[in-house]
């Protein structure tokens, strides 16, 4: 499974100007955000690969994180 959070890129590895062109937000997820959605996939990874518990949060499109696109 791949994941993409939108407005994510932006910060350090990709020129924002390009952003239009790729059809990205051309302005960056506030930093608390980004931690919470960050500690969010962290944690529905690690239990479901070590404690063998599923976290929806890695199955489908989640209304708590729109920004997360999964595939």
């Amino acid at each position: 499974m791949w994941t993409l959070v939108s407005a994510s890129w932006a910060t350090r590895y990709t020129v924002r100007s390009a952003a239009g062109a790729l059809g990205l937000p051309d302005q960056p997820l506030p930093g608390e955000r980004s931690i919470a959605i960050t500690r969010s996939l962290v944690t529905a990874f690690f239990d479901t690969h070590l404690k063998d518990r599923r976290r929806p949060v890695l199955d489908r499109p989640s209304e708590t994180f729109p920004e997360v696109k999964t595939w």
